[in-house]
């Protein structure tokens, strides 16, 4: 064993005594951000054992060698760990827990509907990671799965059986970009069921059909499972960062900003040919201009002025502008479009409970929480107003 092989996790409060990792949980890294010279050189195989996922939040860490015993202090290497480096080494060891336990949870789902005649493709996280960040550890904060249409009843039966519950059925129904997706968790973990992704109008059952019969196979979770092809992912990245696109820091620009640098633009033009053919071009075109890069291969890909309003209002970050640009642009009645406003302004008392604290403090919290919510849309309209009409000005000379 050389020198700095195993980091290990432990608690503040079980300091002396290093925590044992479940075998399925514990992965060798390599970790070139780990270079610094008060640690001997580089750590070029980091292995990390985590049990539990249950942190305490102030998280201490060793590195053990056959040579000694385990000093936090780390002054038997020869080095003194610094607050900085402990944090570092925290976040990793975080990220790292969350999403082993997230690929865990995706075998596992991914199987019950595999036992069930669900056929099942795996979105994002592990299949992005492997691509974009090879040795490294890509922050992932749920599971993503897509199911055929048909399939979409019987798999929420499959989630519920397992202990799934949907995250936050109660929330107002937005006319604004939809997410292609809707939110199950289990005890702090969350899948997605999908069934179309974000961004793409064309016929859900007919993408559907083209993905599975591309489909590749990757180990996740220790279970063989199907991940869409190459080019299908770069497609989802950019339209995962479409999505996004009012998130400046996070997964979604960096999975853009890897693919930008690493995919030759023969790949390219394979994945505008799916954003075609899955009628999904505005959000890919949306998608590649959020950074000077994805400008350079929009240019060499002829996209022209091909746009989405949609994603635009999302690149504001005005939820007011997005919500009236969606309902002013529906396909239904003045009728319709008056319920879906009410409902809005005016969500189920559940939703309110979850989102405000002062709606939890009995009927007359409840009732100042939904004039607080009147009183809060009204100050925000004047600038969704205005970002409505200078979008829209500036399409209209462009």
């Amino acid at each position: 064993m050389t020198w700095g092989q195993e980091l290990v996790y432990r608690r503040a409060t079980d300091v002396g005594r290093a925590v044992q990792a479940r075998p399925s949980c514990t992965r060798t890294l390599d970790a070139p951000e780990f270079g610094d010279p008060a640690i001997r050189g580089r750590i070029a195989g980091l292995t990390i054992s985590i049990a539990g996922f249950v942190f305490d939040s102030r998280p201490c860490f060793a590195f053990r060698t056959p040579a000694a015993r385990c000093d936090c202090a780390g002054g038997r290497y020869g080095f003194s760990v610094s607050v900085e480096r402990l944090e570092r080494y925290s976040r990793l060891a975080g990220n790292f827990a969350l999403t082993a336990e997230i690929d865990l949870a995706t075998a596992e789902v991914a199987s019950a509907f595999g036992i069930e005649g669900i056929e099942t493709l795996v979105l994002k996280g592990p299949v992005i990671a492997r691509w974009l960040y090879p040795g490294e550890v890509r922050p992932c904060s749920d599971s993503d799965l897509m199911v055929a249409p048909r399939d979409r009843a019987c798999a929420v039966d499959v989630l519920e059986r397992l202990g799934f519950t949907e995250h936050l059925p109660y929330r107002p129904i937005r006319l604004s970009l939809d997410p292609g997706g809707t939110p199950f968790s289990r005890s702090g973990i969350f899948v997605d069921l999908h069934c179309q992704l974000p961004g793409l109008k064309g016929d859900p059952d007919a993408v559907w059909v083209r993905l599975a019969a591309s489909a590749d196979r990757q180990v996740i979770g220790g279970v063989e499972l199907r991940v869409p092809d190459r080019d299908t992912v770069l497609l989802h990245v950019v339209l995962h960062a479409a999505y996004h696109a009012n998130l400046v820091d996070g997964n979604p620009r960096e999975d853009l900003k890897r693919a930008l640098a690493l995919v030759e633009e023969s790949k390219w033009s394979n994945a505008l040919a799916l954003a075609c053919a899955y009628e999904g071009l505005p959000a890919f075109a949306a998608g590649l201009r959020l950074l000077p890069e994805g400008e350079d291969v929009a240019c060499k890909l002829d996209l022209g002025d091909v746009r989405s309003l949609q994603h635009e209002f999302r690149h504001e970050d005005n939820v007011m502008a997005e919500e009236l640009y969606a309902m002013l642009s529906a396909d239904a009645d003045v009728r319709q479009k008056l319920a879906i406003a009410a409902r809005d302004i005016f969500p189920r008392p559940d939703y309110m409970r979850w989102s405000s604290r002062l709606a939890q403090r009995g009927k007359l919290g409840l009732a100042c929480a939904y004039v607080w919510r009147v009183m809060w849309l009204i100050g925000q309209a004047p600038a969704g107003i205005h970002t409505l009409w200078r979008i829209r000005q500036t399409t209209r000379r462009a």
